[in-house]
């Protein structure tokens, strides 16, 4: 399974930024692909908040949970739900994404952040 795992090169760039941050070189490379193409901007962002989550003890771990596997438009997609522990708060909010090789498809959170009225 490991050999499914590579690294882009110590001299790939991924930024206009004169260093790249580090978070390229600890993250694989199907996921800095992944989230370049999800992204308006170069994902770093998602990336960053890959290695929070990935870190975090209070965050449970994927290994147990169950997936649904989906077709969309002749692709093999995969949804995945799992609880979330709020950044500062003692609350847990569930969260899901359903992605493809290469696509975010959706995700959805019930947490009450960035949110008003109708639009939770």
């Amino acid at each position: 399974m490991a050999s499914f795992v590579t690294f882009y090169d110590k001299e790939a760039k991924h930024t206009k930024w004169q260093q790249d941050g580090p978070v390229f070189a600890a993250i694989p490379k199907m996921f800095i692909d992944f989230a370049t193409e999800c992204r308006v901007d170069i994902g770093y962002r998602m990336l960053r908040r890959c290695l929070r989550h990935a870190f975090d003890s209070k965050t449970e771990s994927l290994d147990n949970k169950i997936a649904k596997l989906l077709l969309y438009e002749g692709e093999i997609a995969i949804m995945i739900s799992t609880p979330i522990p709020a950044s500062m708060k003692k609350e847990i909010y569930e969260g899901c994404v359903v992605l493809t090789k290469d696509k975010l498809l959706c995700c959805e959170c019930d947490c009450k952040s960035g949110s008003k009225e109708d639009q939770r």
